[in-house]
């Protein structure tokens, strides 16, 4: 807990520094609220502690993004809880991807997806959606994930797009529980890559129109290319503590890194 008591504070005394996007900046503090919101765990609630670490990994990513723009210039943080529409098809249904982080670079951006797991993952989350059908159990990853791939590969946007996803790799602190291995993204990858069923000759030539590709050309690109990775939370509190940037809170979390998933 004392690290998102950290990551709270640093993102409350930096808030002024936050969300470069002026248009959504207040939808944006909004939803950095609701996470804190979410923080608040009722005992023996299962779906409440999933939420909150979902909550905390997002807190911490941010802090992390926000902490290496300011020492060491690198993406600001243009927004987070984006909403970035996407229309299925030329008269297809829209779909309101919310994107967890947005980065700004120099004109382009990046979408953060942040997911907390638990090991072992199944195919049953990992199911294909089925091209402009409601989203069945398991397959509102695969939807999420299509549809940044159809965005970072849309050579008709006003904004070029790459996105990066990343799952949490931890281990609580009774070892009952631990988040995905890094050998584990393949298969996460082999899975989230595939083009959705159904998509039709109408899909495919709107796909080939939107990105210039084929369906199986552009899914062999995102297994080869698309950046999907864990993110180890020792490292992330390792790079906080090498910059001081909690100051005398860095002692109490370097007796913390011995709790947190190692590589």
């Amino acid at each position: 807990m004392e690290i998102i008591l950290a990551c709270i504070l640093y993102l409350e005394t930096n808030k002024d520094l936050l969300f470069t996007d002026a248009a959504s900046r207040s939808d944006s503090v909004t939803s950095l609220y609701e996470l804190y919101a979410r923080l608040l765990v009722s005992a023996n609630d299962p779906w409440a502690e999933r939420k909150y670490h979902g909550a905390a990994f997002h807190l911490m990513m941010l802090t992390y993004y926000q902490v290496l723009n300011q020492t060491a210039g690198q993406p600001a943080v243009k927004s987070i809880e984006a909403l970035r529409e996407i229309r299925f098809g030329a008269t297809g249904p829209k779909y309101k991807r919310e994107v967890d982080i947005v980065l700004d670079i120099e004109g382009k951006e990046r979408f953060v997806e942040l997911k907390s797991m638990r090991a072992p993952l199944t195919d049953s989350l990992f199911r294909r959606w089925t091209f402009r059908s409601k989203v069945g159990h398991g397959e509102h990853l695969h939807k999420e994930f299509f549809s940044d791939v159809v965005q970072a590969n849309d050579t008709k946007r006003d904004i070029l797009v790459d996105m990066s996803w990343r799952f949490h790799s931890f281990v609580s602190k009774d070892k009952r529980t631990r988040g995905p291995k890094s050998s584990d993204m393949r298969w996460v990858k082999n899975r989230l890559c595939k083009m959705p069923n159904s998509l039709g000759a109408d899909g495919a030539s709107w796909l080939e129109d939107l990105t210039g590709k084929k369906p199986g050309a552009l899914e062999r690109d995102c297994n080869s290319g698309s950046d999907v990775q864990v993110q180890h939370a020792r490292a992330v509190v390792n790079d906080f503590i090498r910059n001081g940037l909690f100051g005398d809170v860095g002692e109490l979390l370097e007796d913390l890194l011995q709790d947190l998933a190692a590589e």
